[in-house]
């Protein structure tokens, strides 16, 4: 028996490539995150483990409103009317309403972190590093949401290399900081 694939199948496949390289590194900012404080010792592993368990929902919550603008600019695209997009083309009302309850969310986090630990019974040795963490990994979520949104419009026009490169540049950008703020270089405080 011979399994036959469709060039669309094969095409689906190529596509979803780079979606799944852009994905992983996305996931892998918090990985290096614990990797390179891993010489602090285990509770603040833990702390940014903790912390990394409710970015990763944050990211999931983002990723999925971006999958949304993915398919209504793609459907646009694909009716020829991306010049003249109409007035409010992506139901910006709601849009404007998911966007507010995100915004409670994120400020929620950044100011009441530690309900959440509570709620995820985080032991008391990595509480305190959990909430530090995600307070100031929260406080960038607005760059995550510009960046994942980015990429939504990078995908729409199939622009899948652009979208690795971006997701390579922001692991590259995190290493670098990290290694900057970690170990105090250039006169920065080591943190």
């Amino acid at each position: 028996m011979t399994l036959q694939v469709s060039p669309q199948t094969k095409q689906v496949f190529h596509l979803s490539l780079p979606i799944f390289a852009e994905l992983l590194l996305q996931l892998l900012v918090g990985n290096m995150d614990q990797f390179m404080i891993s010489h602090f010792g285990p509770a603040a592993v833990a702390a940014i483990g903790n912390g990394n368990q409710v970015m990763n929902v944050v990211i999931i919550v983002l990723t999925t409103m971006s999958t949304a603008a993915t398919i209504l600019l793609t459907q646009h695209i694909g009716a020829g009317r991306v010049g003249g997009l109409p007035a409010d083309p992506f139901g910006s009302k709601d849009m404007d309403e998911e966007q507010l309850k995100a915004d409670i969310f994120e400020m929620s986090l950044l100011l009441e972190p530690e309900l959440v630990f509570q709620l995820l019974r985080t032991p008391e040795d990595a509480f305190d590093g959990a909430c530090l963490y995600t307070r100031i990994v929260g406080g960038t979520v607005l760059l995550q949401g510009l960046y994942i949104q980015l990429c939504a419009v990078l995908r729409s026009y199939t622009l899948l290399k652009e979208v690795v490169v971006l997701s390579v540049s922001m692991n590259l950008l995190n290493v670098a900081g990290n290694a900057i703020l970690i170990n105090g270089f250039f006169g920065f405080p080591q943190m």
